[in-house]
Parts: C-alpha cells; sequence; structure tokens
C-alpha cells in the first residue's frame, strides 16, 4: 500500500488476493486500476488467473526459479487462448493424470 501511495515505478504483488473475498478482490481491482500511473507497473503473482487475465498486459511463467512463458495478452487474444490455455500448454499438464493414478489405486486394492 506504502509502494502505491509514493508512486513507486514497481510495485510488487505476491499473492495479494489470498483469502479475501471476491467483493474485496474485484474492489482492490478498481482502485489499483484507477490509480496506476502510465509509468507505474505492478509485477503480480497469483494463482487466481482468471481474475487477473482481463487487466493485465502481460502473463510471465516462473517453474523452479526459471521464466518458461512470457507472452502479452494480446498475442493471447489473437490466438484465441485463454491465459489458463496458455499456463496449461506450458507447463504441459495432463488433465488425466490425476484420475489415472487414483484408479490404478483403487484397482490395486
Amino acid at each position: 500500500i506504502l509502494s502505491l501511495c509514493q508512486g513507486a515505478d514497481y510495485i510488487l504483488m505476491d499473492e495479494p488476493f489470498a483469502g479475501n473475498l471476491v467483493f474485496n478482490r474485484e474492489d482492490f481491482y478498481k482502485v489499483l486500476l484507477g490509480i496506476l500511473e502510465p509509468s507505474e507497473t505492478v509485477l503480480l503473482s497469483t494463482h487466481l488467473l482468471e481474475e487477473v487475465e482481463n487487466f493485465i498486459g502481460r502473463a510471465i511463467l516462473i517453474r523452479r526459479g526459471k521464466i518458461v512463458g512470457d507472452v502479452s495478452m494480446l498475442e493471447l487474444e489473437d490466438s484465441g487462448k485463454c491465459l489458463m490455455d496458455y499456463v496449461k500448454e506450458t507447463y504441459h499438464y495432463k488433465a488425466d493424470r490425476v484420475s489415472k493414478a487414483l484408479s490404478e489405486l483403487t484397482d490395486e486394492q
């Protein structure tokens, strides 16, 4: 909050919405977008992809301390993908992995 008040060039926010109600988060987004100057940049880490994809300009994905993905939201929009699709593709997400493991466990018993 202090960096927002002082007009810092870069503002780092690590999971700022963890544990907050949806209404509180929506209000925070409105305030944040309303007070940022064009020269200010917010670096935001979050797992709430669906909530942030409509107001971020760029997404950078990190795994084990290394950048594994970097995409502008305009690129995603042009490709017809959403941020969640990009994340799944970048991290090689396998939707059936957990169900297969559970199935194998129950078959063994």
